[in-house]
């Protein structure tokens, strides 16, 4: 079942590391092309804030993050 964007299964387990697999691996995939490397840290906080972490921050409020993606989330934003 999917609600506003999150898939629910069966167990709260399989639903977080669905969820989270899902949502690493499109900020992932954003970053790669995307991140500037612009002087000014204000400006890279800002971009990563409103294009990466606007989803991340959403699931988050739904559903804990795991430790692994939360690993591969920072790699990705740094």
């Amino acid at each position: 079942m999917t609600i506003l964007g999150l898939n629910f299964w069966g167990t709260n387990e399989q639903t977080m590391k669905d969820s989270w697999a899902r949502l690493t691996g499109k900020v992932l995939e954003q970053a790669k092309g995307a991140y500037p490397r612009g002087p000014f840290l204000a400006i890279r906080m800002r971009y990563v804030n409103t294009f990466f972490l606007s989803k991340t921050w959403f699931t988050a409020q739904s559903l804990p993050a795991p430790n692994i993606y939360t690993q591969q989330l920072t790699t990705a934003i740094k």
